[in-house]
């Protein structure tokens, strides 16, 4: 009984844990109702830890997906900028609890916001900044 135990704690795939199941079931025609609760609790721990891996597995790739279904790249002069690290102005105001996005466009003025944190869209008369917090 213990090697079978240790067969369901060990068991890593579906295929091992098919396998053990049919020990498991082989097992049940010789023994005792303790024996058989003792296993039964063994393989339902093993299976509900399972589950939890499969489930955090799907979450972390579904968080996948969504992250590269929300990325949007755009690429000028030659490099490529993810636009969900960059904001306008007026989003930097509201987000950092400034008063204006005129605070913004004065900072970029004084060289608070670096030049290489500033992307400006000429065509589409868009400024925007890297969003982290200057001061």
């Amino acid at each position: 009984m213990q090697n079978l135990i240790a067969k369901i704690q060990k068991a890593s795939s579906v295929t091992e844990m098919e396998e053990v199941h049919n020990e498991i079931v082989a097992f049940f025609q010789t023994a005792t109702e303790d024996e058989k609760n003792t296993i039964r609790q063994a393989f339902e721990e093993k299976s509900k830890q399972a589950l939890k891996e499969v489930n955090e597995t799907k979450n972390r790739a579904e968080a996948l997906l969504r992250e590269l279904d929300s990325e949007v790249i755009l690429e000028k002069d030659g490099k490529r900028y993810n636009l969900n690290d960059w904001i306008t102005p007026s989003e930097y105001a509201k987000k950092y609890d400034l008063k204006t996005a005129q605070i913004v466009s004065n900072w970029i003025t004084r060289g608070i916001v670096p030049p290489q944190n500033v992307l400006k869209i000429a065509k589409l008369n868009i400024q925007l900044v890297k969003d982290i917090r200057y001061k």
